[in-house]
């Protein structure tokens, strides 16, 4: 009856259709009224078949005998509808990929900020200090290695820096004392 076919056409979704025929391809119906024959080959019955479904568009469908019989059961299935969930899933992951890959590059690009910019102070710092400037000191507030490093740089810097003071006081001493003499 229609309304079994109305049915059983909502358990196999809208773009599913359900053909019974011959095993010789004389006669096919969908229930309701003969249809043409599906361009399928009977033989291959057991395999997945895909072929051109009306209006032009792919058609994925599974035919099975009855045993008995020289009726053949086919149930064809948009291949649109049947890779729908697969593309969909697809695209997510694609979404979800991109996301994630813009989200590492940006991480890695702060963490590699976070920890060059305190080497690059430290690298002009130290190279100030090679030029003759030994009162610089370098501004990083850190408790990790870097900070450890640059507290290390500063107390270094001071040193040298007292050191120097100190030697010049000696050397003006000195030469006031030889000048002196």
């Amino acid at each position: 009856s229609s309304q079994e076919l109305d049915g059983f056409s909502k358990l196999i979704g809208d773009q599913g259709s359900l053909y019974i025929g011959t095993d010789d391809n004389t006669f096919w119906t969908d229930g309701l009224k003969p249809v043409p024959a599906p361009p399928v080959d009977i033989k291959n019955l057991r395999k997945l078949i895909t072929y051109q479904g009306p209006g032009g568009f792919p058609v994925m469908a599974s035919a099975q005998p009855v045993p008995g019989t020289r009726w053949v059961i086919l149930v064809a299935l948009s291949k649109y509808m049947v890779t729908k969930t697969t593309r969909d899933f697809l695209l997510i992951m694609l979404l979800i990929g991109t996301i994630l890959l813009a989200i590492g590059i940006l991480s890695a690009w702060f963490m590699s900020r976070y920890i060059t910019t305190p080497l690059k102070q430290l690298t002009n710092a130290a190279n100030d200090m090679a030029g003759g400037n030994y009162g610089v000191l370098i501004d990083v507030n850190r408790k990790d290695e870097l900070g450890v490093l640059a507290n290390s740089f500063n107390r270094m810097a001071t040193e040298v820096h007292q050191t120097q003071q100190t030697l010049e006081r000696k050397v003006e001493e000195r030469t006031s004392e030889l000048q002196a003499t």
